[in-house]
């Protein structure tokens, strides 16, 4: 027998929540790793390289105490590893009040017995850590028994960057953590390769802890690693509402302009001039990389809309007039003259320039309004 009765009942209950659905985490280079649910019935896998992980179970299961060990299956689970020439397979199955392990190795059914144990558990622990099953509930017992570097050590141990990501965000909604352990954490990620998983962990971290200029600037340059032009601006806009330093908005806006997409490079400018502790300089830049980046006159035009309260100081007003002019669209042009309009009311300089920026517009129609509203 593997675990007897009395492990059982010692057992904390977590139980998958099931409902069919089949989740492709993340396939990149012959990696993948795959989660599908069936009713009550779940099949995991993942593939890295060598390393080949499987794993089917149906019912709940329920880890022990320390978090470390399976100590009851409502009906059964069998994991699989094919590494290299390592074949290993084992099986926990309901007997009763106990659980019933049967291990093999290379195919061969091994004797029970501690050594066919101690494999058993290796086998478990790999599971875990490369499923990041009960993710929230491992990281609370590593936190209370060894702290947030029991954590860090346990981070170190995870087989897929779809785990490093799920633990990184149970870890984040702790209050343990000193500003030194969220740069740490946020150091971590700088590892990861996969796109989706670099910004769900670091949405985390921002969204639940607070940190110094140091770590917000380690944040951005691993948001560097972020290819996805998607989950890069999710970055962004996140790292948008958080207080920026001279030298985080720098960062900031030099991450921007590595997007190649219109639409989310506008969205990233957008949310950064927002920003009410951005500078006109930084609000210049914002502006001059995202007329660099974007090729939509749409999407440049609502970055010329959000910059125009900003348009009484008058290095913002170059970048923004050197903006227009790479705008070709009559009805584009007049909106962001029309948006410009109300900060030069009272600006008649400013005014001349808007007025003299109108006669761009060769729809007779566009350009009259435009004028209009400029008297």
């Amino acid at each position: 027998m593997f675990l007897a009765g009395a492990a059982v009942a010692a057992a904390i209950t977590f139980a998958v929540v099931f409902g069919d659905n089949e989740t492709e985490i993340d396939v990149e280079d012959g990696n993948s790793i795959r989660h599908t649910v069936r009713g009550d019935s779940s099949e995991f896998s993942l593939r890295e390289g060598d390393l080949a992980i499987k794993a089917n179970w149906r019912g709940k299961l329920k880890l022990d105490k320390t978090g470390d060990a399976i100590a009851y299956v409502e009906d059964y689970l069998e994991i699989e590893l094919d590494e290299g020439n390592a074949r290993e397979r084992m099986r926990l199955e309901k007997d009763g009040r106990d659980i019933e392990a049967t291990y093999w190795r290379d195919g061969n059914e091994q004797e029970p017995g501690a050594e066919t144990d101690a494999y058993i558990n290796d086998l478990v622990m790999l599971f875990l850590r490369a499923s990041a099953f009960e993710a929230d509930m491992r990281v609370g017992k590593l936190l209370v028994a060894g702290g947030v570097d029991a954590v860090f050590d346990e981070m170190n141990l995870l087989t897929s960057d779809y785990a490093v990501r799920q633990y990184s965000a149970a870890l984040s909604e702790s209050k343990t953590l000193s500003a030194d352990q969220v740069g740490a954490l946020i150091e971590k990620l700088a590892a990861l390769e996969g796109d989706h998983d670099i910004a769900q962990a670091l949405l985390a971290i921002a969204d639940h802890q607070k940190f110094d200029d140091e770590a917000m600037l380690t944040l951005l340059s691993v948001a560097e690693n972020i290819d996805s032009d998607y989950e890069k601006r999710r970055v962004l806009s996140a790292v948008a509402t958080r207080p920026l330093s001279a030298d985080a908005t720098t960062a900031t806006i030099g991450l921007m302009a590595t997007i190649e997409s219109d639409h989310d490079i506008r969205v990233s400018a957008e949310n950064l001039l927002s920003h009410q502790e951005v500078s006109a300089d930084h609000a210049a830049q914002i502006v001059a990389a995202a007329a660099n980046q974007i090729d939509s006159d749409h999407d440049l035009r609502l970055v010329l809309t959000a910059a125009a309260p900003r348009l009484g100081t008058s290095v913002l007003a170059d970048a923004w007039f050197a903006a227009f002019n790479e705008l070709e669209t009559d009805y584009d042009m007049r909106v962001a003259l029309e948006a410009a309009a109300p900060i030069a009311a009272d600006n008649e300089p400013l005014k001349a320039r808007l007025r003299e920026a109108a006669a761009r517009i060769t729809s007779e129609y566009d350009r009259h309004r435009a004028l209009e509203i400029l008297k």
